[in-house]
């Protein structure tokens, strides 16, 4: 697709944004850490990652922050797992899958289309490069996660409940 943009330079606004998506496992035994021999080691999820919790950030170019989307997986939301001290603003949502939070569907693209937006998405599996929320924000948050969970999962030897997942404090 041409947009023909040398043509029109005052109609270019530029908007970049960093959007990404991440998920944070209840279960500390699901979380392992691989390395090779004289690398970094990298933090690896495997085994039922069904309970886990999904966080969508995004980070304008500016470098200050929108609120972030918090979703649960579930049919419903319930009102109950948002408490008193939670950011003001912050989003919750449901879905009952975890894969495809942060694709863009039908709706957005009539949207944007509809007020003259060009929406650029990088190609599959390039955010870690082309957008460095993963490597800059995310890699070390999960890391005082996987150290937050363990130990909330010692002191409580029990599953977390959605409650007790925004109570954690990182």
């Amino acid at each position: 697709m041409n947009l023909r943009l040398h043509e029109k330079p005052d109609h270019i606004y530029i908007y970049i944004y960093n959007l990404d998506k991440t998920c944070f496992a209840w279960d500390p035994s699901l979380v392992k850490h691989g390395t090779a021999v004289g690398m970094k080691g990298l933090r690896i999820a495997e085994g039922n990652v069904s309970e886990n919790t999904a966080v969508v950030a995004c980070v304008p170019v500016n470098g200050s922050s929108l609120l972030p989307l918090t979703v649960f997986k579930a049919a419903n939301f319930w009102s109950t797992w948002k408490r008193k001290h939670d950011l003001q603003g912050t989003f919750y949502s449901c879905s009952g899958t975890d894969g495809h939070l942060a694709h863009i569907d039908i709706g957005t693209i009539e949207h944007a289309k509809k007020n003259n937006v060009t929406i650029l998405k990088p190609p599959a599996h390039t955010s870690d490069i082309l957008l460095p929320l993963d490597k800059s924000c995310f890699h070390s948050l999960k890391c005082k996660w996987d150290e937050t969970l363990v130990t909330w999962y010692r002191e409580n030897k029990r599953a977390m409940s959605k409650n007790e997942f925004l109570l954690l404090k990182t």
